[in-house]
């Protein structure tokens, strides 16, 4: 790609991506982000004759999907960038309490209402970055992924079957509950597959079983 097009790194954070990211439309926001891009990057150049050059020479180059993806990537990165410090700030900050929405799972599904994916992408980003660091930000997230709808499980789901083989016996213990809230058969070979030390564990997972092999969906 021809680096004129690349913007510098102020211009860069002040685009703003919420209102392009969320729109399904990719012919609309593909113009509305390049509208955004040219505004910002005219007053930076003071050049008309420098933006019309600059558009043409990238999209001469460029062919439509290659930029539709870049752009995608582009955004993405930066609301990651920008998102995450935030959450996972809250995580830390948190502490869970049954029938109320913590601090940071009302921040996660802000962002997934704004972001979609990429609001998974980043409790994915964090929940990875803590394994073996910080207990707490991992019960944090467990707590958030054991409210999800149905709809919503499929890129998180993950972290609860990997819970079970964390070393703190809290986030096995959380883990299981997830599967229990779910209340998904599908998930049965998992609990079933997977045998703890602990009596306590081993009892509760058996009872979680057996409740969804009888009223599970």
């Amino acid at each position: 790609m021809d680096s004129a097009y690349v913007v510098n790194d102020e211009l860069q954070k002040n685009i703003l991506y919420a209102d392009v990211v969320s729109n399904m439309d990719r012919e609309k926001y593909f113009k509305t982000y390049i509208i955004k891009y040219f505004t910002l990057l005219s007053h930076s150049m003071n050049s008309k004759e420098a933006e019309t050059d600059n558009w043409f020479r990238y999209r001469d180059n460029t062919s439509s999907s290659d930029r539709d993806a870049e752009i995608y990537r582009k955004m993405q990165k930066n609301i990651i960038e920008n998102k995450k410090p935030v959450l996972y700030g809250l995580l830390k900050e948190s502490d869970y309490e049954m029938g109320f929405e913590s601090k940071a799972e009302k921040y996660f599904n802000e962002l997934y209402r704004k972001y979609e994916t990429t609001a998974d992408t980043i409790l994915q980003n964090i929940y990875l970055e803590n394994l073996d660091k910080n207990t707490h930000v991992l019960k944090e997230i467990i707590f958030i992924i054991a409210e999800l709808p149905k709809s919503r499980r499929k890129n998180l789901a993950y972290i609860a079957i990997a819970g079970l083989s964390n070393e703190s016996d809290e986030v096995k213990d959380l883990s299981i509950r997830c599967f229990e809230a779910w209340n998904e058969k599908k998930y049965l070979s998992v609990l079933k597959n997977h045998v703890f030390c602990s009596g306590r564990l081993e009892k509760y997972k058996e009872e979680v079983i057996q409740s969804l092999e009888t009223d599970g969906e």
